[in-house]
């Protein structure tokens, strides 16, 4: 059974190597008619890094600068001091009994989150959460189906060693059938699309609160077929195309 209430998580950090994180980005959402609805949704800049130039220009988005300037000015985003973040987050953890995260490439963000607060002596609150990767759900109940496969193949998102690109941008740009669409990299933007990708996880049988593994999907692999009968999942393997442009699952109820 899923939980009522989630934090979902979205960090951005200037690299991979020393990964200060500079933007936080989160929602608690409660699922409600089997859906998760956001109730409290923040955005923080994080002052220590945005403002330390010669740190913030080696981050990889630095050119979105004009962007978070724009976001604090219409006060859409917050600039403040990691340890006043964080509070902010434990508070809400704790009004709303938060204990599961979740965070689409979740290793990411939990090792920057653990590299940042060490590096700048905060307390972690989310040091003794249980983590739950968003990619690797995905994995299960949308990048395996027939329509993504289509989708991925017709608009060329296959990477050069020949996998499927199952990012979080590419992703939604499946849920909307959009393939122009471009992540904005902002903390409760991206959010706010990975609220989408998870309830789409859940519309195709994701119920229980399982770590799945991330899975490396090739342009040539064996699909399975999926029946969801009372939350129960059994997928059968074939390797031939079903009659289906969208999904390969059915729902029992």
């Amino acid at each position: 059974m899923l939980p009522k209430k989630i934090l979902l998580l979205d960090t951005e950090a200037v690299n991979l190597e020393k990964p200060h994180i500079y933007d936080i980005g989160y929602i608690i959402a409660e699922l409600i008619n089997g859906k998760y609805v956001p109730i409290v949704m923040e955005h923080f800049v994080i002052s220590q890094v945005y403002d330390n130039k010669a740190l913030f220009s080696t981050a990889y988005y630095e050119n979105k600068r004009a962007l978070y300037t724009s976001k604090m000015k219409g006060k859409t985003a917050k600039k403040i001091l990691l340890g006043h973040a964080l509070r902010h987050l434990r508070n809400d953890m704790k009004k709303h009994e938060i204990s599961e995260v979740f965070a689409y490439n979740s290793p990411f963000d939990k090792g920057a989150m653990e590299y940042t607060t060490q590096f700048y002596g905060v307390k972690n609150p989310l040091e003794h959460c249980n983590w739950f990767d968003l990619l690797a759900i995905a994995n299960n109940f949308i990048h395996l189906t027939v329509g993504y496969a289509d989708f991925v193949k017709a608009n060329g998102f296959i990477g050069e060693s020949g996998y499927f690109m199952t990012n979080a941008e590419v992703t939604f740009a499946y849920l909307t059938q959009n393939p122009e669409y471009k992540e904005a990299h902002l903390g409760l933007d991206d959010c706010l699309i990975e609220l989408e990708i998870l309830n789409e996880c859940i519309a195709n049988g994701y119920s229980k609160l399982i770590k799945y593994k991330g899975k490396f999907l090739k342009s040539d692999l064996i699909q399975n077929f999926r029946v969801i009968s009372k939350g129960e999942v059994f997928d059968f393997p074939y390797s031939k195309k079903i009659n289906s442009k969208t999904k390969n699952a059915i729902i029992l109820t």
